[in-house]
């Protein structure tokens, strides 16, 4: 409350098409950061924008009055707590912002704990950013009911285990960056085999996964970034990539990955960055 209270700009808006008659709530015309629809619903909150005018969390928990406070903002739909030496865990309370759209967790070197997921019935959530922070554990396989899912990005963080299979059934995901975390294991067949897809879509279907939808099967069609270097992946890449026709950057040095790079990948005409200076890849 004491920093939503210092929260403030002088400056005052002109009053948005379709809003309420009368002055707009005071969190709507002077505090920075804070973005409304036109019926007043707190629709974007940038605690970036706090950090950017000098005020501090100074090692603040994501917990108590704040998370009470977030809880109340049900049309919520953009949350950028990054820059803000936040602490802690992540709470499972934003798991009920169902509106939410976009979390930027990022540059929060003390944040920890692991990725929930209870996060994965935010249905509309289409951007997750929890690069630079002490985020570890395993990368949920719940998140494959992420469908409006475009952009994830983990990069420099404690994230381990290996690559889910389920996240091949991310039909909407354009980047995936996992750059420096602690992954192991194969690049999934599942990522580029319709086959193997199907197989992984039964399994989810069965568990009766929300938000999943047989149009699932096309898999990671709009793949555009696939940045996995620094891990500690092996395998092969299999010929199948070539199905990623819309990749355009592919990192993937500093793991154990050998074989052949597969010819067909020269067929990916969109691809600009082939970044293979890990061990034994060549065509």
């Amino acid at each position: 409350g004491r920093v939503l209270s210092s929260w403030q700009d002088d400056d005052i808006p002109n009053p948005k098409k379709g809003a309420p008659p009368g002055l707009a709530p005071y969190w709507c015309r002077k505090w920075v950061g804070v973005t409304c629809a036109p019926s007043n619903q707190v629709i974007g909150i940038s605690f970036q924008s706090v950090a950017g005018n000098g005020l501090s969390f100074k090692g603040a928990p994501l917990e108590g009055s704040l998370i009470a406070t977030l809880q109340q903002l049900s049309a919520l739909q953009t949350l950028d707590l990054s820059v803000c030496n936040i602490t802690g865990g992540l709470p499972v309370e934003l798991s009920k912002l169902f509106n939410l759209r976009y979390l930027n967790l990022s540059s929060n070197p003390r944040l920890s704990g692991t990725l929930l997921s209870a996060y994965a019935s935010l249905s509309f959530l289409q951007t997750v950013d929890v690069s630079g922070s002490r985020i570890s554990g395993t990368l949920p396989t719940a998140y494959a009911a992420l469908q409006q899912l475009n952009v994830f990005r983990a990069a420099n963080t404690k994230i381990t285990g290996q690559l889910p299979e389920s996240w091949g059934l991310l039909q909407n995901l354009q980047v995936l960056d996992l750059t420096n975390a602690q992954l192991t294991g194969n690049i999934p067949a599942a990522w580029f085999d319709s086959l193997a897809r199907a197989a992984v879509l039964r399994a989810v279907s069965a568990a009766a996964a929300p938000g999943i939808k047989p149009t699932a099967i096309i898999g990671l069609t709009q793949l555009t970034e696939l940045r996995l270097a620094g891990n500690r992946l092996t395998g092969s890449l299999p010929d199948s990539i070539e199905l990623l026709g819309s990749l355009r950057v592919l990192h993937l040095s500093g793991n154990a990955i050998g074989g052949r790079l597969p010819l067909k990948l020269a067929t990916l005409i969109k691809l600009q960055v082939r970044d293979q200076s890990g061990r034994a890849l060549r065509f």
